[in-house]
């Protein structure tokens, strides 16, 4: 009987050794589950906002081709003509930054599903139609630019 117990008792031992074993893999996984968490939503911002600014570089751009149009139009053969008045431009806009959320140590007990990755092909497209608007003015430009 005592080599019975011995070996329950090895087993019992292994068992509890494992269970601890797991209990780590556990919070490992819960860490790494919510630091993918942060990164996709820190991804999402930035890309967020590399849109607003290629949206933004895109309207400047439109702006500047635009009074350059205009100027040329106010020209003929080198002499001025007088075209329509420059238009004062408007206010500028404040922009809205976002404001750092404070860390926090506290962890859920439970982690969030991992996100489907909805908003990354939507945020890719757009970025690719803002590069592909710019690249087009650019060109315009450059077209231009040897014509003239």
């Amino acid at each position: 009987m005592s080599d019975t117990d011995e070996a329950l008792s090895i087993l019992a031992q292994a068992l509890a050794e494992l269970s601890g074993r797991l209990d780590a893999i556990e919070q490992t996984q819960n860490a790494v589950l919510s630091s993918i968490n942060r990164e996709r939503d820190v991804q999402r911002q930035t890309f967020s906002l590399l849109v607003q600014l290629l949206e933004r570089q895109a309207a400047s751009l439109k702006q500047i081709d635009e009074k350059v149009t205009m100027r040329r139009q106010t020209t003929v053969k080198g002499q001025v003509v007088v075209g329509r008045p420059m238009q004062p431009k408007p206010a500028p806009q404040p922009q809205n930054k976002p404001v750092a959320k404070p860390k926090t140590q506290t962890e859920p007990a439970d982690p969030p599903p991992l996100l489907e990755p909805v908003a990354e092909p939507e945020i890719e497209q757009q970025i690719s139609q803002a590069i592909g608007n710019i690249s087009a003015m650019l060109k315009k430009k450059e077209t231009r630019k040897r014509k003239g």
